[in-house]
């Protein structure tokens, strides 16, 4: 017989990569706002305007190349910024969480950025919730609560 939790969990993870794939500035300030501590609200849009600037104006730039030349260049510019600023994003849950890695391999991931941001995504939601279940009952965790992410 079918699980049928199978279904759920591919149609979620297909709206993950559809999100990932067109509006990934929303999903990397839902991470960043996740990775630190603020004390106020103010700062928290900071981590959704930042990438939203950055992502998005590469694709204006790159409809602004149609009339006027050389106006790609900038956009795919501003792509490499936004990638860079993701990776030290990914760069930052590998030091908060222990996980092995260089700045390097984050950079050259960040090329396949769609998948690379849901892995983020579904890392930082899975591991925090492992991080608060580790606090109860003095430590121990619970083996029902540990949620593995495929890499």
């Amino acid at each position: 017989m079918e699980d049928p939790f199978k279904k759920y969990e591919l149609g979620k993870n297909s709206a993950l990569f559809i999100q990932a794939l067109l509006v990934p500035w929303s999903l990397m300030g839902q991470i960043s706002t996740k990775l630190v501590e603020k004390t106020e609200k103010g700062f928290v849009y900071v981590d959704y305007v930042i990438p939203f600037v950055l992502f998005n104006s590469w694709i204006v730039f790159l409809f602004m190349n149609i009339g006027l030349t050389n106006f790609d260049k900038i956009g795919w510019s501003l792509l490499v910024i936004f990638l860079c600023y993701c990776a030290t994003i990914r760069k930052q849950i590998r030091e908060r969480y222990e996980i092995e890695g260089s700045i390097v391999g984050d950079i050259l991931m960040m090329i396949m950025y769609p998948t690379t941001i849901m892995q983020m995504y579904q890392q930082v939601n899975n591991l925090t919730h492992v991080r608060k279940c580790e606090g109860r009952n003095n430590g121990a965790v619970e083996l029902e609560e540990i949620i593995v992410v495929p890499a």
